[in-house]
């Protein structure tokens, strides 16, 4: 691995889709923490485009009546449920904070977590993320403890950025399906331009010359030049060496060709927006361009200050994850709070 792509390899931590992670992150141990009380989960199926996905439904203990429900979707990578970065399992944290908050969740490993072989040959975001997703959404009709009408999509970084696409598909099988979107982290400008954007910014935070930022960003300058290339047959495998494996060109294009901003504005449910102002992966113009899209009735938004790409406090360098820590109680109530109420005053 060259010294520039060492550098930089946890740039793409959020942002590289799922066959790039063979070595990102360090290990985490395989521990089953107890819920904390007030809390309890039990281990699911649902169906999903001929497969049984994995996951965990957390509810509240006690809980009178039925009650409003969060589908979480990771961002990229090789996501288990509890969107599990380093040390942390911010899904986790989160699920069982929302539950002490009288709200249940649905978390799930991800298609190429639980079935690689299928992603493999169906290597794009429809098989990645939307199908999966909206099958999850469509699970929690089945679930006696949930009120049909208050089911919420909750993604986190790529999870946001496919948020628009999940739910126009879930709307279409049926009206009126979900209550809401929580976007945290979520990007508004196009693929390539996100992932050049964080060469320079992550290259500078984490103290990388001038000569290797440049090097990285002639190297995925020239990838989505020969995505964009109709010559490029769709099989060809394109990336940068040292940066995981290199996946087909037809991936990339289709993730060029989306356009999550336009889909967003036709949506007629509110959408809590939500960043970090340490978070070096997503941007304020994102925030505000997401904010400015999301115009139905109860739409908001928040940013949290000190806060990185997990929300987790940080000292102002926006990584951490690598380091233990606990997601934001100001962000867990915040979510809960619009969730409830519709409101996050």
């Amino acid at each position: 691995m060259s010294t520039s792509s060492r550098l930089l390899l946890t740039t793409l931590l959020f942002l590289v889709p799922t066959l790039a992670f063979s070595q990102q992150a360090p290990p985490v141990p395989d521990t089953k923490p107890t819920p904390p009380a007030g809390v309890e989960e039990r281990q699911v199926q649902f169906p999903t485009d001929g497969l049984m996905d994995p996951g965990t439904l957390t509810l509240p203990s006690k809980h009178s009546g039925k009650v409003p429900i969060a589908v979480m979707v990771q961002g990229s990578g090789v996501q288990d449920r509890d969107s599990t970065i380093g040390p942390n399992k911010i899904f986790q944290q989160f699920a069982w904070g929302l539950a002490q908050w009288g709200i249940a969740t649905l978390r799930y490993d991800r298609r190429p977590k639980f079935d690689p072989a299928s992603m493999k040959a169906h290597m794009d975001l429809d098989h990645e993320i939307v199908i999966d997703a909206a099958s999850a959404l469509a699970y929690c009709d089945t679930l006696s403890e949930i009120d049909p009408a208050k089911v919420f999509l909750l993604g986190h970084s790529l999870g946001a950025e496919m948020a628009p696409d999940i739910v126009a598909v879930r709307l279409k099988q049926r009206p009126a399906s979900v209550r809401g979107m929580i976007l945290m982290s979520g990007v508004a400008r196009p693929i390539d331009v996100v992932i050049l954007d964080q060469m320079r910014t992550l290259g500078k935070a984490q103290g990388g010359t001038q000569q290797q930022i440049d090097s990285l960003v002639a190297a995925w300058t020239a990838v989505f030049t020969a995505a964009r290339d109709p010559k490029t047959p769709d099989s060809e495998l394109l990336g940068v060496p040292g940066m995981g494996q290199k996946i087909p060109a037809s991936y990339w294009r289709d993730w060029l060709r989306r356009e999550p901003l336009v889909t967003l504005a036709t949506l007629p449910i509110p959408t809590l927006v939500l960043r970090g102002t340490n978070d070096l992966n997503s941007t304020h113009q994102d925030f505000e361009t997401l904010q400015k899209t999301t115009t139905a009735h109860g739409s908001a938004g928040r940013e949290f200050i000190g806060l990185n790409h997990e929300y987790i406090a940080t000292n102002g360098d926006g990584r951490g994850a690598s380091i233990a820590g606990q997601v934001s109680t100001e962000a867990l109530d915040t979510i809960a709070h619009w969730i409830i109420t519709g409101r996050i005053e």
